[in-house]
């Protein structure tokens, strides 16, 4: 018995819970908010990180085209200026031989190969085959005069110049994709 006269009763009731002690039953607003800006920021700097690698390989893209197309013009240039018609069929040594270039005022590139019958001058007309390079609308066309054909040699193509050497020609092509620019120069020596 206590003093107080009271029985003693070990049976006590537990004390009231704390908010430890409560179990729980969901996240509280201070952890959703840090998950959801943690989550934000991760997405941002993934998005970052995946915008860089596209750019940079729609730039190499851009890159390989123009080496491609500057490549591509320059065999057509190296060829036409080589001397004679490419796929000369005819036998002779002076058919198909270059005998004349022009570089015209509006910046055409006129190279004159010597037909049937051969006479070593650059008549321009037919039975010669005049080869004509031209920028038209961006784009650089060769094109034979004698069966009137024409194909275009590169694209994007932003400046042409050709320049009378003593002894040759300086070709000066810029081709320009995007923010991508590239300069080819030829300096062709006469044959």
């Amino acid at each position: 018995m206590l003093p107080s006269g009271k029985p003693n009763d070990t049976r006590t009731s537990p004390p009231p819970p704390t908010v430890r002690q409560r179990r729980r039953t969901g996240f509280s607003l201070v952890e959703v908010m840090v998950v959801t800006s943690t989550m934000a920021f991760l997405s941002m700097m993934i998005a970052g990180i995946w915008g860089q690698l596209m750019r940079s390989s729609t730039d190499t893209i851009a890159q390989a085209r123009l080496v491609s197309a500057g490549q591509f013009a320059l065999e057509s240039f190296r060829r036409d200026l080589a001397g004679s018609l490419p796929g000369d069929q005819s036998g002779s040594k002076l058919q198909g031989m270059m005998v004349g270039r022009v570089v015209t005022a509006d910046g055409q590139l006129m190279l004159c190969f010597d037909g049937e019958p051969t006479n070593g001058i650059a008549d321009w007309i037919i039975p010669d085959t005049v080869i004509v390079y031209d920028v038209v609308d961006g784009q650089l066309i060769r094109t034979d005069q004698e069966n009137w054909t024409a194909f275009v040699v590169a694209d994007d193509v932003s400046d042409f110049i050709v320049t009378e050497l003593t002894d040759g020609l300086k070709i000066e092509l810029t081709i320009s994709r995007g923010s991508i620019t590239r300069t080819y120069t030829l300096i062709s020596r006469d044959p």
